[in-house]
């Protein structure tokens, strides 16, 4: 009597293979039939296992597109306010740029001393 062997072929499927010269036992059968709905189980959870992590980290790659996009649009809504800003305030906007010059001129007098 030989024992069952394993074979995979190329459908992914699983099979076992009992070959015997013809008085194989119940027993053989019920363990072969076993080995295979265990394979189909463990085959199943582990293709479900990989499943949730292919979805995981799609979620994952939309979520961190979705941040880059709204990143690159910053200088151009920086650059509308700015615009917006001095066309409604000229005079404050003026103001604002001497005193950041005075400031600037009075920081460097300082780092000669």
């Amino acid at each position: 009597m030989e024992t069952p062997t394993m074979t995979h072929n190329a459908t992914d499927a699983v099979r076992v293979n009992i070959s015997a010269s013809g008085d194989q036992s119940a027993s053989h059968w019920r363990s072969a039939e076993n080995a295979r709905d265990a394979l189909n189980r463990t085959r199943t959870s582990a293709h479900e296992a990989v499943d949730r992590q292919a979805s995981g980290a799609s979620n994952w790659v939309d979520r961190i597109e979705g941040r880059g996009q709204g990143l690159s649009d910053v200088p151009l809504r920086a650059w509308d306010y700015s615009r917006s800003a001095v066309q409604n305030h000229p005079a404050t906007t003026v103001a604002l740029a001497m005193l950041a010059g005075y400031m600037a001129a009075r920081l460097l007098d300082l780092r000669r001393l």
